[in-house]
């Protein structure tokens, strides 16, 4: 496997995506993250998480998914990114594992970002002068309640 990362209790590596055994986590975080990003309506989380969903299968139709795991346990992540060719779409680093350098693991070579949603994406946008591809992702609940579309979470 080409690149890792050592901290103090484990060596985190960088390996392909596996849908039948990544897809909860990836998911899971990817969706929470775009609901918690901003505050909504308890009633349209039926709408929205289904919604997200089906946008989050396209963008996977397409692109690189990359996963951060222990290389001791390679079923046990830390993180992921999504690009579509040199854009990065999404990336997500469990809490416990931030600030080690695994988003700069799973992020080389990208040189642009969709447009960042959450908090964070859009300081660390901001901050690193980041260049914000145009096009927006818009899916049904955005059209019906201004949901935001998905993002790096940097």
């Amino acid at each position: 496997m080409a690149e890792s990362l050592m901290s103090e209790e484990s060596i985190v590596i960088i390996r392909s995506f596996n849908p039948s055994a990544d897809n909860a986590f990836l998911y899971s975080s990817w969706r929470n993250g775009l609901w918690y990003a901003e505050k909504r309506d308890e009633k349209d989380a039926k709408q929205f998480f289904k919604d997200i969903t089906k946008e989050i299968s396209q963008k996977l139709e397409s692109g690189v998914t990359k996963i951060a795991c222990l290389e001791n346990d390679p079923t046990q992540l830390i993180g992921y990114s999504h690009q579509i060719e040199t854009c990065l779409v999404w990336v997500y680093v469990k809490l416990s594992y931030r600030n080690l350098g695994v988003a700069k693991l799973l992020t080389k070579g990208f040189e642009t970002v969709e447009e960042p949603v959450t908090s964070v994406a859009k300081k660390l946008v901001e901050m690193k002068k980041l260049k914000v591809k145009n096009e927006r992702s818009i899916h049904p609940a955005e059209e019906l309640r201004g949901t935001a579309s998905i993002s790096p979470v940097l």
